[in-house]
Formats: structure tokens, sequence, C-alpha cells
């Protein structure tokens, strides 16, 4: 979004393989609220990270946030 002149993100989809923590994490919430609807993979399996932190930062922007299990994990 920051090297493109749109001043919105109709859809996100991401598959990070375990980088989704920092990502949205460490996003500008700002930034993040440009984005209107977001899906994704969470990788509990490749750390011990939590997605507290993650989950408080999307609701700092006004995302609805639902996890969906696919798995054990």
């Amino acid at each position: 979004l920051g090297e493109t002149s749109a001043d919105q993100c109709a859809f996100l989809k991401f598959n990070i393989e375990g980088a989704e923590f920092d990502m949205i994490e460490k996003a500008n919430v700002h930034v993040l609220r440009r984005i209107a609807m977001m899906t994704g993979e969470v990788h509990y399996d490749l750390g011990a990270r939590r997605p507290g932190p993650m989950i408080d930062r999307l609701k700092e922007a006004d995302f609805e946030v639902e996890l969906i299990p696919a798995g054990e994990d």
C-alpha cells in the first residue's frame, strides 16, 4: 500500500509461513485501516507465538477477527 497511489485495498490474502505475526503486529494502524478485508493462514506450528498481540493490532485497526482452526494447533 505504501508504494502505490491506491487509497484502499479491497482484499488482502496472506500465507507467509510464520511471518504473519510480525507483518501485522508491526504494521502501522493507519495502513491496516486502508485494507477492507483480509484472510490468511496463521502458523502456530512454526514457532511459539500466540495470536493475542496480532489480534489486538487488528482490533485497534477496527477489524473484526475470527480464527478458524484447521488442525490440532
